[in-house]
């Protein structure tokens, strides 16, 4: 299943990730969107977002956000100045706040739970360990749709580097 996932550098310092998963969009528009539209219609209200459900019901698309956020991480810790990653946090105006929490842990598993169901149109920022705001985009409804932006990475990563830490992350999650 991450072996669907479409991992490519671009001319403009970013990284892409991108995949459709089998059940994705069922389970944007069954599970997902109804809380959304929930949270909108009742601002204030108890709303707990309902991952579980959604990664049951598609766990390729989980799956795929997992490996994307891996690649990503594995990416940023060879980053200049970055170094070891312990902590992410997203803050994306379209994100619910609930989402936008500092996350520690398991990053990768964190990470594709918060951003599962979201979408950030407009160039958001991803902060790494407090310190490091990159730009950011995404379109996680339903699919896996991930953009990094790391400057001046096109004088540090190319594309063998990249399809290296790519192999090593597939082979390491089996």
């Amino acid at each position: 299943m991450k072996d669907v996932v479409q991992v490519a550098r671009d001319d403009i310092d970013a990284v892409s990730f991108w995949g459709t998963p089998k059940g994705g969009f069922w389970t944007q528009k069954r599970v997902i969107e109804p809380y959304m539209i929930a949270t909108i219609m009742h601002p204030g209200g108890r709303y707990e977002k309902p991952i579980d459900e959604a990664i049951a019901r598609s766990p390729e698309w989980y799956q795929q956000l997992v490996f994307a956020f891996t690649v990503m991480i594995a990416l940023l810790e060879v980053t200049p100045g970055i170094g070891k990653v312990e902590s992410l946090r997203f803050d994306c105006d379209q994100f619910d706040d609930g989402d936008q929490i500092l996350l520690r842990g398991d990053l990768p598993v964190r990470a594709a739970r918060a951003i599962l169901g979201n979408i950030q149109e407009n160039v958001a920022r991803l902060v790494v360990n407090e310190e490091h705001a990159l730009e950011f985009q995404c379109d996680c409804r339903g699919e896996t749709g991930l953009t990094v932006y790391l400057p001046g990475s096109d004088e540090w990563l190319t594309n063998e580097a990249l399809a290296e830490i790519v192999s090593r992350v597939r082979a390491d999650l089996g």
